[in-house]
């Protein structure tokens, strides 16, 4: 009888020892079968795009979104955009879509050119150069004009020229979902208090028989 009830008791102890494990290899949640979320819900992606040449007609609109959201940059909009830095060996100009309002001393203006134009403050002068950064402020008044394609951009040189124009493009995509086989599923901590009222009912069972014999 004393076997048994040693029986009894080690397993019992057995089964809290690898129940406490449970409790502490599974994640703290107040639901039982929540998954543990991945560190970041975007990536920031970084691109290179070669826009080619452009003249004073233009590249605008859906043309110029057609070369820019390609490859990594596929299926985003200027929304998802956080930077773009134009660049060619020619000089150039970049003019975009506003609502009105946007344009500093044209309260009714909604064509804006960059080096020409005001925003909320202007560090370049000049229409047309040989680079050009769109920041915070121009993405902000580009997405915010409610244009087809969440903006409407247009790249263009003076008359007569033309230039052949790169951009890197920074932009900020949502981040793949895990995948689903690696994430813990809360099974331990549905099982481990089961198994430790199995373990004692055992040990209280043993006991009670040993008082009746």
């Amino acid at each position: 009888m004393k076997k048994k009830i040693l029986s009894a008791v080690l397993a019992c102890a057995a089964t809290m020892s690898l129940t406490t494990c449970a409790f502490a290899d599974a994640p703290a949640s107040a639901d039982p079968g929540a998954t543990t979320p991945g560190a970041s819900d975007e990536k920031v992606i970084e691109a290179t795009v070669e826009i080619g040449e452009i003249d004073s007609k233009g590249l605008e609109g859906n043309k110029l979104n057609e070369k820019i959201f390609t490859g990594d940059l596929k299926d985003l909009t200027w929304k998802d955009v956080t930077s773009v830095e134009f660049t060619s060996e020619d000089t150039f100009g970049v003019q975009f879509s506003v609502k009105a309002g946007a344009i500093e001393g044209d309260a009714e203006g909604t064509w804006f050119k960059m080096g020409v134009n005001e925003l909320a403050k202007a560090e370049e002068t000049g229409e047309f150069r040989t680079a050009w950064t769109l920041g915070e402020a121009e993405l902000k008044a580009i997405t915010e004009a409610g244009k087809p394609g969440d903006g409407f951009v247009k790249l263009c040189t003076e008359d007569g020229k033309t230039a052949t124009v790169t951009a890197k493009v920074t932009a900020k995509k949502a981040a793949e979902p895990d995948d689903p086989d690696n994430k813990p599923t809360g099974i331990a901590l549905a099982v481990a208090p089961a198994a430790l009222a199995v373990a004692f009912v055992s040990v209280a069972a043993v006991m009670s028989k040993k008082k009746k014999g």
